[in-house]
């Protein structure tokens, strides 16, 4: 069984925030895209407003499934991070205390 530093959940509760504002910023994005993509359609073709709301309806289920798809592909890479360990224990000293040294990086 490994043991967890104290800090892992805190750093997992910031990776799992910053995952979550990454996502948001996307779906900012991509709705903001629609809207300027539909007024230029709007703008060309010289009508008011069908272009950009149909591409703004449109946006929202493109925008959920790219937010979902981010999110679980980050956490799951998350998760499998903190699975590995990262420090070996190769010495004790008298009192106790394990000298650890990073593992070296290994590709699969």
């Amino acid at each position: 069984m490994m043991k967890r530093h104290k800090s892992a959940p805190r750093i997992s509760n910031l990776a799992i925030a910053g995952i979550s504002a990454l996502t948001g910023c996307i779906a900012l994005f991509i709705a903001f895209s629609a809207l300027s993509l539909g007024l230029w359609i709007d703008g060309m073709i010289g009508q008011r407003g069908p272009a950009t709301i149909c591409l703004l309806v449109v946006s929202v289920p493109f925008s959920l499934f790219i937010m979902i798809r981010i999110a679980l592909g980050l956490i799951s890479k998350l998760g499998h991070k903190h699975d590995q360990p990262t420090h070996e224990v190769v010495q004790t000293v008298e009192d106790e205390v394990p000298i650890a040294v990073p593992l070296e990086h290994k590709e699969e």
